[in-house]
């Protein structure tokens, strides 16, 4: 059977110790693309774990974008041949590509970081793409991306990604198995969906954070961003900025009441997750990106 694991990552790069102690086995299989793997469309495989995820995991649930747009920025979360959470990112156009059919594709080549430069490997197939709004646009499908210890310009070569918006409705596959049928089971038309650690909540984190009165700008930001929490806010111990893969960023004391001003202009362009930590509570914010010029 199937085991998936849960805040598998360490705290950073070849630092701290990745625990699998957070474990769950078993699955259900609900979809597929029919398509062998991308020969014939877009690679999509969907499962359902056979019982719900323990909210002590603390698992979030990713938005998606099935618009058909790609990204001009943003990140690839991959676990490669099961190992420890490996995070790439790009920071120009997906280019709509061919993989076994035409146009069933994103093309992506990897951006270097401060902490590397990032690509796949083998075992990272399935994995997401996610644009600057930190919804997934595409999943891995294969590509010739290698560190270029392994293959000299390596780095440099394309990876590809059966598109969103082709998994939704457009694969040789049954109708009840269209990945539309399974993310919008009311038939609303929503294409997209903003990610939540709430997934049955009422609203996202985005609606949630208007409705308590706190707000973030500019966004997207290129050297700050200011957040604004509310006058009955009267206690706030700090504010953090969480990366894709949840790690603290930043973590700033307020120095007045209603706003605080956090530096990113040091930080790689991708979306970020503010947190307003007052006590015992932890007040979601806006996603928010952040981009450079």
């Amino acid at each position: 059977q199937w085991k998936f694991y849960f805040k598998y990552q360490r705290t950073g790069c070849d630092q701290g110790f990745a625990s699998a102690s957070k474990v769950m086995t078993g699955c259900i299989r609900r979809a597929d693309s029919n398509d062998g793997g991308g020969n014939t469309g877009s690679d999509f495989l969907l499962v359902e774990t056979e019982d719900p995820v323990p909210p002590s995991y603390g698992p979030y649930w990713n938005g998606w974008d099935a618009t058909g747009t790609g990204g001009s920025s943003g990140v690839s979360i991959h676990h490669p041949a099961g190992d420890e959470k490996k995070i790439s990112t790009y920071t120009s156009n997906l280019i709509s590509s061919s993989w076994g059919t035409s146009q069933t594709h994103w093309r992506v080549i990897w951006s270097g970081t401060t902490n590397g430069h990032g690509v796949t490997e083998g075992g990272s197939s399935g994995s997401p793409i996610f644009n600057s709004a930190g919804r997934i646009v595409g999943t891995l499908t294969g590509g010739g991306s290698y560190c270029n210890s392994v293959v000299p310009g390596g780095q440099n070569q394309p990876d590809y990604y059966g598109k969103m918006d082709r998994h939704w409705n457009s694969n040789p596959n049954p109708a009840n198995e269209k990945l539309r049928v399974w993310l919008d089971p009311g038939n609303t038309g929503q294409t997209t969906f903003d990610g939540s650690y709430d997934p049955c909540g009422n609203v996202g984190i985005g609606e949630r954070a208007q409705e308590e009165g706190l707000l973030v700008f500019p966004n997207p930001a290129d050297d700050r961003l200011v957040v604004e929490y509310p006058d009955g806010l009267t206690r706030v111990d700090r504010i953090e900025l969480l990366d894709a893969s949840g790690r603290v960023v930043r973590s700033e004391v307020p120095l007045s009441t209603g706003r605080t001003t956090i530096p990113v202009s040091d930080l790689t362009s991708g979306f970020y997750l503010v947190r307003v930590i007052a006590g015992e509570t932890v007040h979601p914010a806006a996603r928010v990106s952040v981009m450079h010029r």
